[in-house]
């Protein structure tokens, strides 16, 4: 008895399911928003609430790009679950009703509609080889939060997070992924530029944005460097971008002006990337090369003093911390800004965040340096005496009075410390405020300041360790020898 209403209720089950794929494959029909059948040829009429919605949840769905999410309805603009689910070819029976629709979604359904736009998923040889279209527009269906874009896949997603050595952040929040790596429009051409949503996107002949095409690294741009692009007569600012102009006619305009851009910060931008960052970093060498040869040729300025010589103090605590502060915080400075300079980032570093945070501790460490030793700093008349012998640092020997800082320390206070010190506070603070938009010439300036500063702190690292020995101690102790005082800062001494 048992197992016969078993065998019953198992033969009631498959009869419904044989039903309902009946219904399923040639009863359904299209209804209009009232509910009322209408013909194949009215899909603009058709209610996806009212067709669709029977079986399939449509309200908790209604995030898809390809249905009105308003109305739940299709039109000419947004299309209607038939276009992606069923072949448009054989879609209906004779008596009007709709055809076993299908869930499997194929480049040839994606492109029925899109196929105009000249598109084609991912060919050999090319980047995305191999891909369908909703590998890219995974999310075109339902459950849409949005257009696809490269960051959503190489920014976090499955696919490699592109490296981009040399390439500061800055860049990847201007310019779209596209600008750089489509390097030809659907027609051939090389691609123009304009401004959307505050970010650089490429155009093509009709001036509409291109987001399809993208090469292999080997042929973006920027693939030979900085100078790729930040140079004179480069494709990526001196190509041409189609608009209108003023009477309504299409014309053709520089990239820069369309990005924009200003010409004289172009030019600005190109002499800081061709010439600054470019041989900047030679005068570092420079500097170190000459203090080799000096300390070959002319040697340290030894003092001899006795074990029984006194010392004297120098500079008291709160001196010697301010000045390891700034030391400190300028090596680190200096570090990332060589590194900068030298192109070894990514856009992933946290490198530049850091070099603003330090920088802003480095400003606070440099103004009490000032406040402390600028009563020191004022040249007075025995000054003279140490310039016109240049301290005695080359062939000129002899006694070149000083007070607690002689002309040579004046001048590396006043040019390095207060003047270059202003410049590279104001300009990396404003940097830092704007998020790294600011003006070509602001860049350039505090690189301009950054590379006097490092060459000149080099300097005097070597004037104040190989080239004048136990000058070192009074910025570790605080103290230094009598004798010494006495040959270096005489005029210091005698006050003592």
């Amino acid at each position: 008895m048992v197992s016969l209403r078993l065998h019953l209720l198992l033969s009631i089950a498959v009869l419904a399911l044989l039903a309902t794929a009946a219904r399923a494959g040639t009863d359904v029909r299209l209804l209009d928003a009232s509910g009322r059948p209408i013909k194949p040829d009215r899909l603009d009429s058709v209610s996806i609430f009212k067709s669709c919605g029977d079986c399939h949840d449509v309200a908790a769905n209604a995030k898809s790009v390809h249905f009105n999410r308003k109305s739940r309805e299709a039109d000419p603009e947004s299309a209607s679950c038939l276009g992606c689910h069923m072949p448009l070819k054989d879609a209906f029976n004779a008596d009007g009703t709709v055809k076993k629709m299908t869930t499997a979604v194929d480049d040839q359904t994606c492109l029925g509609c899109h196929g105009d736009l000249g598109l084609q998923p991912g060919r050999p040889g090319e980047s995305h080889e191999g891909m369908a279209c909703i590998d890219c527009h995974a999310d075109a269906g339902h459950k849409s939060s949005g257009a696809a874009s490269c960051k959503r896949c190489h920014f976090g997603g499955k696919a490699a997070t592109p490296l981009h050595p040399g390439l500061p952040a800055l860049h990847l929040k201007r310019i779209a992924c596209e600008s750089c790596h489509i390097s030809r429009t659907p027609s051939g051409k090389a691609p123009g530029y304009t401004v959307k949503k505050e970010m650089i996107v490429p155009v093509d002949d009709t001036g509409a944005p291109i987001h399809h095409g993208v090469d292999l690294s080997l042929g973006c741009c920027g693939k030979a460097g900085c100078l790729d692009c930040h140079s004179a007569g480069s494709r990526f600012f001196f190509g041409t971008t189609v608009t209108q102009g003023l009477d309504g006619k299409t014309v053709r305009v520089p990239n820069y002006k369309s990005m924009g851009l200003d010409y004289r910060e172009l030019e600005i931008s190109f002499a800081r990337e061709g010439i600054i960052k470019r041989y900047g970093a030679w005068l570092f060498v420079v500097v170190l090369a000459m203090t080799v040869l000096h300390y070959l040729i002319f040697g340290p300025h030894k003092v001899h003093v006795s074990e029984d010589d006194p010392d004297i103090q120098r500079f008291t605590l709160y001196e010697r911390a301010i000045h390891w502060l700034a030391m400190l915080f300028f090596i680190f400075l200096s570090v990332s800004g060589i590194a900068f300079l030298l192109h070894k980032e990514t856009p992933m570093s946290a490198m530049r965040g850091l070099h603003g945070q330090v920088g802003c501790a480095f400003v606070l460490v440099l103004i009490a340096l000032v406040v402390t030793w600028w009563r020191h700093a004022v040249f007075a008349p025995c000054d003279k005496d140490w310039i016109c012998k240049l301290g005695g640092y080359l062939w000129i020997k002899g006694d070149c009075p000083a007070g607690k800082f002689n002309a040579g320390q004046k001048a590396f206070f006043w040019l390095v410390a207060v003047l270059g010190g202003l410049v590279i506070s104001a300009t990396g603070i404003a940097l830092l405020v704007g998020g790294g938009f600011a003006a070509s010439w602001v860049y350039t300036l505090h690189d301009i300041a950054a590379i006097a500063l490092i060459a000149g702190v080099l300097g005097h690292m070597y004037l104040g360790t190989f080239a004048n020995p136990g000058t070192i101690m009074s910025i570790i102790t605080g103290r230094v020898k009598k004798s010494w005082a006495e040959k270096h800062h005489s005029e210091w001494a005698k006050k003592l």
